[in-house]
């Protein structure tokens, strides 16, 4: 998450440095609508993930390592994470059918953010490991 974090830094240090935000704002017909919504959607589906990251990990610091909050918010969290790297994936898609001439830089992009979507696979593996965790402690705590 840090990387992507840097990632958006660095993103809105270009931008602001080679005067490009100034472009996108005033001359809008020149970039695609869907392309400003794509990462207006990607920088807030990012802050909303870390937060419910962070949310989990706060509720297994409060109430163990298996309860029913963490595992909600990790299995969200793998979700929006998997959506994340899709749109991103579309987002390099669409660059390549709109300028062909450059697909030979975005297929190792393509191949990259593939990863987000393993980890948001392994997000929701952690989540169900919690949540079967939880209802062996539940019976557990039945029997006794």
């Amino acid at each position: 998450m840090m990387i992507f974090l840097f990632q958006i830094i660095v993103a809105i240090y270009y931008l602001i440095k080679d005067n490009i935000m100034n472009d996108i704002l005033h001359n809008t017909q020149d970039i695609p609508a869907f392309l400003i919504l794509l990462m207006l959607g990607l920088i807030l589906s990012f802050l909303f993930i870390s937060l419910l990251i962070f949310y989990g990990l706060l509720q297994i610091l409060k109430k163990g390592f298996f309860n029913l909050k963490s595992t909600q918010s990790f299995k969200i969290a793998g979700i929006l994470i998997i959506c994340m790297g899709l749109l991103i994936i579309a987002g390099y898609i669409y660059n390549i059918i709109s300028a062909p001439i450059t697909t030979s830089i975005f297929i190792p992009e393509i191949l990259q953010k593939g990863y987000l979507i393993l980890m948001g696979y392994g997000l929701i593996v952690i989540a169900d490991i919690l949540k079967n965790g939880f209802k062996l402690r539940q019976e557990n705590d039945l029997t006794i």
